[in-house]
């Protein structure tokens, strides 16, 4: 592996520590890890729930990039219509949780036992 840790000590003075490592060489990939994922999911429906007219922007253009088809809500409400009406019809959910309206201890968007049928991501700030 190679390196060296050497010490040196003055009385009354304090000690000074010195450490050499070896330096290995930097390849560039050939492409970001993230890159590798955009486009992997054509056609995926996402739902996603954002109350920051911002924060859906950013997350809308975030979910397309990998491919994924949005279905955006503003408000919980909206997310327990659509849910009520196609909640098997998700591949991922992404749930802003500062949305206004969000009350996880009164609603129950997803009825029935078990988890969710589709993986939700929750953000926050």
């Amino acid at each position: 592996m190679g390196g060296d840790i050497t010490v040196q000590s003055t009385p009354d003075k304090g000690s000074c520590f010195t450490l050499t490592l070896e330096a290995l060489p930097f390849e560039t990939p050939d492409e970001t890890p993230a890159a590798a994922f955009h486009g992997a999911f054509p056609g995926k429906p996402a739902l996603l729930a954002a109350g920051n007219p911002a924060t859906g922007r950013i997350l809308n253009q975030f979910l397309t990039s990998f491919g994924f088809s949005v279905t955006s809500h503003t408000t919980w409400a909206g997310v327990r219509e659509d849910l009520g009406k196609s909640k098997d019809s998700y591949f991922l959910g992404v749930i802003d949780m500062d949305l206004e309206d969000l009350d996880l201890s009164e609603s129950k968007a997803f009825d029935g036992p078990g988890p969710p049928p589709f993986p939700i991501m929750a953000l926050g700030a």
